[in-house]
């Protein structure tokens, strides 16, 4: 069997050996010692104390994503049929599993107790009937690192010793938070329409040191990488790295951009991907792999619904009003996710390789000065409605009412009465065209609905946005759709809106991130 192979060809290393090959890694150093057949298998065997010829085996694979499995295998030629229990700071861990082969495997909450053990420096014997026996510990910590660093999982939750958090420090973090917050109540009173790309540009990340590449991949069915280097500024090392992980992107026109970039400040450039994936909502996502050891790794767990390696958010341009951008807070990178709606921007900012489930938010609240203006003349599909003076006076008084409403509800949903009048004796289907507008299509926020009266009938006024697409020149995305409910809801025509934006809140928090529809 390969485990017991490896278990004699281990013994017979010498204390001081170390080689170490294109592919492989053979290292021992006093009670343990480590093969590695390639960076995604490697073996560490513990050997017990007290000259016992019994053995412990651990085995730790990595996925083309960098996700690790470990398991632990308790091998003696000498052992009876009963399997032996496990003892873990002299309390009792449950007894091992025998398998066909004759050797005895840890179950996951065993394996993950015995590391606990071992890199605490605590007992750990596994006993039999007629004796029990100390695993020493003596050369773990540096096989266990040995194993880390050429697997490229050194300064990440998959390592063994030199381990990073799963999580980011929430003090880094709110720390940033506070910086972003404080330009944003900086930028409100130098002016109120707070255009957050302009302050987003501000903090843009620095551009040194940055290689951005695109590649089309040959071969429509494979998506093979190509064998040249796209950009020069590409290190061999890092060229070599990127042919042997997994980077491609499954899309649309078989196309994908690359950055590479430092985002955790450990001296090592790291890979963003961009990838237009398409789809009813024009997708694009953005994933990020960390540089190990000869490979770019994901720091996720696999996601069988993400179509990009790493994934860290997407932008849905159809369906949503949402952007990313490359910020520097606090000496550290983020990516801020806006995700706005109309009157409100929520912004995330994302720590690479970090995997809160809550993470800092800045939501922005908005109200809107909206007016009734004159159709753009140029426009002739269209089918304007041409108002009287009195009659936009009505409109922008329930639009007001509408977004008064919305503040104090905290919802885009109208009030819970029809906005026309109904007349007496109508079915409960005819009755319904009063009451509402149309239900939009997903590309399209509903905000409300108000009565538009014109010749003293009342008709109901949609009000839809593109999720609160603004320019401070254009004003908000606003559309208002009249109805006639005495035909049955068919459209009348349109009312040409325009409306400039003021800040009214800012307001810092922690939470999950919502809106990222791409996922």
């Amino acid at each position: 069997m390969l485990r017991t192979a490896l278990i004699v060809f281990l013994s017979a290393f010498s204390v001081s050996l170390f080689a170490q090959d294109n592919e492989g890694l053979r290292f021992t150093h006093k009670d343990w010692s480590l093969v590695c057949e390639n960076v995604h298998l490697c073996h560490a065997m513990g050997r017990m104390k007290e000259g016992n010829t019994a053995s412990v085996l651990l085995t730790r694979k990595t996925d083309a994503a960098g996700q690790a499995s470990v398991s632990l295998i308790f091998s003696d030629t000498h052992a009876s049929d009963n399997s032996p229990q496990l003892i873990l700071g002299g309390q009792a861990a449950g007894m091992l599993t025998r398998e066909e082969n004759g050797q005895f495997a840890f179950t996951a909450s065993q394996v993950s107790g015995a590391l606990q053990a071992l890199l605490h420096d605590k007992q750990i014997q596994i006993a039999q009937p007629d004796q029990a026996a100390d695993l020493s510990g003596e050369g773990v910590n540096a096989v266990l690192l040995k194993m880390d660093d050429f697997q490229g999982l050194l300064d990440t939750p998959a390592a063994f010793v030199q381990r990073a958090d799963a999580t980011s420090k929430p003090d880094d973090d709110s720390a940033a938070q506070d910086e972003l917050f404080a330009a944003l109540q900086k930028e409100k009173n130098q002016n109120n329409q707070m255009p957050v790309e302009t302050l987003m540009s501000r903090y843009a990340s620095p551009e040194t040191q940055v290689t951005r590449f695109d590649i089309t991949y040959e071969g429509v069915e494979k998506n093979k990488l190509p064998k040249k280097k796209p950009s020069a500024d590409i290190t061999d090392d890092e060229w070599q790295a990127f042919q042997k992980s997994n980077v491609v992107v499954f899309t649309e026109n078989q196309t994908a951009s690359y950055t590479l970039v430092d985002l955790d400040g450990d001296g090592k450039r790291d890979l963003i991907i961009d990838a237009y994936i398409g789809g009813t909502g024009i997708f694009t996502y953005t994933g990020i792999l960390k540089r190990g050891k000869g490979t770019f790794y994901s720091t996720v767990k696999a996601d069988p619904d993400a179509s990009v390696p790493g994934y860290l958010y997407s932008t849905n341009a159809r369906g949503a009003n949402q952007a990313g951008y490359w910020i520097r807070l606090n000496k550290q990178i983020y990516l801020a996710y806006r995700v706005s709606y109309f009157g409100v921007d929520n912004i995330y900012l994302l720590r690479p390789f970090s995997h809160n489930a809550s993470v800092a938010k800045i939501t922005v609240t908005y109200r809107y000065a909206l007016s009734v203006t004159s159709p753009d003349p140029r426009d002739k599909e269209t089918p304007w409605l041409t108002l009287s003076d009195k009659q936009k006076v009505s409109v922008e008084k329930s639009l007001a009412a509408l977004q008064a409403h919305q503040v104090n509800a905290g919802s885009s949903a109208s009030p819970a009465v029809s906005v026309c009048p109904v007349p007496p004796s109508l079915s409960q289907n005819e009755a319904g065209f009063y009451g509402r507008s149309p239900v939009p299509g997903y590309e399209v926020q509903a905000i409300g609905d108000i009565p538009v009266w014109i010749d003293e009938q009342c008709y109901v006024g949609g009000v839809y946005s593109h999720f609160g697409d603004y320019s401070p020149k254009e004003g908000v995305d606003i559309m208002l759709y009249v109805y006639s409910p005495q035909q049955d809801g068919e459209l009348k025509g349109d009312i040409s809106v325009f409306g400039k934006r003021e800040v009214v809140a800012i307001q810092r928090a922690r939470g999950v991130v919502e809106g990222d529809n791409g996922r």
